[in-house]
C-alpha cells in the first residue's frame, strides 16, 4: 500500500501484515486506513508508543549490526499471530534487518 503525498509506504505481506517503516506506525489516519491493530516494532531506538490505548504494541530490544534475533522469534510470531487475527498488524523495523526507518527493503 502507498500514499505517496504522504511519503507513506507499507507492503502487504499476507493478509493482515503489514512490513514498513517508522512513518506508517507514527500516522493514525494511515493506520486506521488499513485497519492496522497491532504494531510490533522491533528497534530499541525507536520504542515509544506513539498512541498509547489506540493500539496493541510490542517492543523487542533489537539492535542493528550483527544483532542474534532469534530468542525473540517466538514472541514475534506469537504477536503477529495474534494481531492478525485481531484485525491487522504491522511490523516495523528501524535498520538492517527486515527494512531501514524509511520502510525501504534491505534485507541481508
Amino acid at each position: 500500500l502507498n500514499f505517496p503525498l504522504l511519503g507513506l509506504i507499507m507492503d502487504l505481506i499476507v493478509d493482515g501484515v503489514y512490513l514498513g517503516g517508522v512513518e506508517c506506525a507514527e500516522d493514525e489516519k494511515y493506520l486506521n486506513a488499513n485497519k492496522i491493530k497491532y504494531i510490533l516494532c522491533a528497534a530499541m531506538e525507536i520504542s515509544k508508543e506513539h498512541f498509547p490505548g489506540k493500539y496493541t504494541y510490542k517492543f523487542l530490544p533489537i539492535v542493528d549490526d550483527k544483532f542474534n534475533i532469534m530468542p525473540y522469534l517466538d514472541e514475534a510470531v506469537a504477536f503477529i499471530k495474534e494481531g492478525s487475527e485481531n484485525g491487522g498488524v504491522l511490523v516495523h523495523w528501524w535498520g538492517v534487518l527486515f527494512t531501514c526507518q524509511h520502510g525501504r527493503g534491505i534485507s541481508k
